[in-house]
C-alpha cells in the first residue's frame, strides 16, 4: 500500500511544480504557510480571473477579452480548501496562500 502518511509526500511533490512558484514560509505566529504565485500577462486584470475548485483541482481561468486560457494544479491530499486565500497583486501575479 505505502499510502499511509502520504500527506507530506503529496506536499513535497507539489513543491516541485514550478509553474506555481510554490514556497514555504512561516508567518508572525509561527504557522507554516505555503505560498504560490501564478505569473500572468501584464494586461490581465483581477476581474478577468475566475477560480474554481473541483475536488482538489484548483483551476484559474483567465478571460482576456474573450480569449480563455487556464492553469490547473492539483493540491496535495491533505489541503484544507476552506483555508485557501487568493489575492491578485500589482506584480501581475495571483498569490495563493494556504496554512500547513
Amino acid at each position: 500500500s505505502g499510502h499511509q502518511g502520504s500527506g507530506m509526500m503529496g506536499l513535497e511533490e507539489f513543491l516541485q511544480n514550478k509553474t506555481w512558484n510554490p514556497s514555504l514560509s512561516t508567518d508572525a505566529n509561527g504557522k507554516r504557510i505555503l505560498r504560490m504565485r501564478l505569473e500572468l500577462k501584464p494586461d490581465v486584470k483581477a476581474d478577468q480571473l475566475k477560480l474554481t475548485l473541483n475536488g482538489h483541482d484548483l483551476r484559474v481561468e483567465i478571460d482576456n477579452n474573450g480569449l480563455i486560457s487556464w492553469k490547473q494544479v492539483t493540491l496535495w491530499p491533505t489541503a484544507d480548501l476552506s483555508e485557501l486565500k487568493t489575492e491578485f497583486k500589482d506584480d501581475h501575479s495571483l498569490h495563493i496562500e494556504h496554512p500547513i
